[in-house]
């Protein structure tokens, strides 16, 4: 829904986990623009390629190997200075830090567009996996039947990355998050079929013939029409989804003892301290080529569930924002209002059709918010549909055409 994308593109930063670093940013910038020749991009920048002064040939190294570098600065930049005014211990494993510096050396456009394809979720991990039985339990989709780009486009599986994961994911694979504002896909049609339509409904509603209560429902789909055109330029869409390849562990040599792991081994793996699941019996073998085990990062992954411990869960894929609930009210309230206008004292036939038609769109509006939290497990959601959408379709047809004026024989 339009109130939805509206909401998460507001709420962006929090989603992500970096919001935190927001007021140190700000120092940052400030404290770079009083001394420009401190330990900020020159410095770093001329340090990475005077590697070696007594070589004849200066190292060289790329826009994207600078760019990285700078990141990398910055990161280690915002991780001491919030340790040190604002007493805030980062986890090893939580590349929320690293994000930030990501999408503030971007710049303001650039990063405006990544943060958009992961808040859009349409960023994925692609993996393939030694013993595909392993998926018994787990809900994925096949590549073949997606449209995607990026380097895990070619793996065999892909698996959603929803916005609140994206901190835990590794620097190399956060790094590939540069690309994916080149898919951002800003659409200007919509923004003149919009405009077109205002101008047909004033036009309608000033000088054009017909009841009210009929002029009514062009108002509303117009309003709805306009608030749709506002969360695509709040939060743009994409050309196709991103994936990123996982390709190995992402591991850490130091994670918190409630998370359920050991200390990593010194080939990488980090080990669960549960028994093996008794359901794959692949899952026992543990090599550098199996990347999906019992508490394994994927394993936690591909279950929804938030990595290292944590017991908060991901939203599901189906969840909707409370904004999504509060649009459904507000809308409502919005057409009644906009009843005045109409006129509630006629008592037409067109009245009481588009009457039924706010009000039971409201009902099927309550009703599908809370059956996808999972608040109403019955099976009438999934008729609801079924009825609704045509006796809406019907509400409208029977309103334009009682309340289009009838000419009557001379």
């Amino acid at each position: 829904m339009a109130s939805e994308s509206i909401s998460s593109a507001y709420h962006a930063d929090a989603y992500l986990g970096i919001d935190t670093f927001k007021k140190s940013l700000e120092e940052y910038e400030r404290l770079k623009a009083i001394n420009k020749s401190s330990l900020y991009e020159e410095s770093l920048a001329s340090s990475s390629i005077e590697k070696d002064d007594t070589s004849e040939t200066k190292l060289l190294i790329s826009d994207y190997d600078n760019l990285r570098q700078r990141i990398r600065h910055l990161r280690d930049w915002l991780v001491e200075y919030t340790k040190t005014n604002q007493q805030l211990e980062i986890k090893e494993y939580d590349n929320a830090p690293y994000l930030a510096a990501l999408l503030h050396t971007m710049g303001p456009d650039k990063g405006r567009k990544i943060k958009h394809c992961i808040v859009n979720t349409s960023l994925y991990i692609g993996f393939d996996l030694l013993f595909d039985t392993a998926l018994v339990e787990i809900n994925s989709n096949e590549s073949e039947n997606m449209k995607i780009a990026g380097s895990g486009a070619m793996c065999r599986y892909q698996k959603i990355v929803f916005p609140k994961v994206v901190r835990y994911l590794s620097t190399d694979m956060l790094d590939e998050l540069m690309a994916t504002y080149r898919l951002d896909e800003t659409s200007y049609t919509e923004r003149c079929v919009t405009v077109m339509q205002i101008m047909y409904i004033i036009y309608e509603c000033i000088g054009g013939r017909g009841d009210r209560w009929s002029k009514l429902i062009m108002i509303i789909y117009t309003i709805m029409s306009i608030l749709q055109t506002g969360s695509l330029i709040a939060l743009h869409t994409q050309k196709t989804a991103f994936s990123i390849h996982y390709k190995s562990d992402i591991t850490y040599t130091k994670l918190n003892n409630t998370s359920g792991f050991n200390e990593s081994s010194s080939n990488g793996t980090i080990k669960s301290t549960k028994r093996e699941s008794k359901s794959h019996p692949e899952s026992k073998v543990r090599d550098h080529r199996n990347i999906l085990y019992q508490g394994s990062f994927l394993h936690q992954f591909v279950r929804e569930m938030i990595p290292y411990g944590n017991k908060e869960a991901i939203e599901s894929a189906n969840d909707m924002d409370p904004t999504v609930l509060a649009s459904i009210i507000g809308g409502t309230g919005l057409s009644l209002l906009l009843g005045i206008w109409a006129d509630y004292t006629i008592h037409t036939s067109t009245e009481w059709i588009v009457l039924s038609w706010i009000l039971s769109s409201f009902l099927f509006g309550i009703i599908t918010y809370f059956s996808m939290n999972g608040n109403i497990t019955s099976i009438i959601p999934l008729f609801l549909p079924i009825i609704a959408v045509p006796g809406g379709l019907t509400c409208v047809l029977a309103a334009t055409i009682e309340g289009y004026p009838k000419e009557h024989p001379i």
